[in-house]
């Protein structure tokens, strides 16, 4: 009998171990993919003019900006109140973004569209993941940062830029998405190693 236990124990702890893993990676998706959302609803930039000015007025703009909206301060030495403007979607897209690269709305909406295939694509990939599908969210997300350095570098100098939280979240979330395709791989390179093994000589 002990025999027997003894001969179990190692197949077992495997099998364990490869549950663990299994659970792992998905938990590690699942994780990349709510600091993302986290990062979605949070501003990715703040942006206001420090050149010249208008004597008497000031505005902020284009102030914080996320991929889908902005908020930025308007002030007019005939308006007695500071003016607090947001615009969304395709009037923020849309608009004349002057003193900063007329692409930029574009490559706001690609950054949405990253954002949100992104997030599917993990979710997909936690109850159908490949060998290729599995980097698919590093690799997307990587792109978003890019986006936003390189909406950022399209701005005139004389705009002060500070990166917020949901830059820094959107960088965050590559880590465990990486994680994730680290430990996916390691599994793969298991089960073809005990496929090996099993295999008749």
């Amino acid at each position: 009998m002990d025999e027997f236990g003894r001969g179990l124990t190692p197949t077992s702890s495997a099998a364990s171990k490869t549950r663990l893993r299994n659970v792992l990676w998905r938990v590690m998706i699942v994780f990349g993919c709510a600091i993302l959302l986290t990062s979605v609803l949070n501003p990715f930039l703040d942006a206001h003019w420090i050149g010249p000015r208008i004597p008497g007025s000031f505005s902020s703009w284009p102030g914080e900006m996320w991929s889908f909206k902005q908020h930025f301060y308007y002030w007019h030495m005939f308006s007695p109140t500071l003016a607090h403007v947001e615009r969304s979607f395709g009037q923020y897209w849309f608009q004349d973004w002057d003193g900063i690269a007329s692409w930029t709305g574009y490559a706001l909406m690609l950054m949405l569209v990253l954002q949100v295939l992104t997030i599917v694509l993990g979710i997909f990939v936690i109850f159908k993941s490949t060998r290729s599908s599995i980097l698919l969210p590093a690799l997307l997300n990587s792109m978003i940062v890019i986006l936003i350095i390189v909406i950022s570098n399209g701005m005139a100098e004389d705009y002060a830029r500070t990166f917020q939280p949901g830059f820094w979240l959107t960088l965050l979330s590559i880590a465990p998405f990486l994680f994730a395709a680290a430990v996916y791989y390691c599994l793969c390179k298991h089960s073809s190693s005990i496929a090996v093994d099993d295999s008749p000589s």
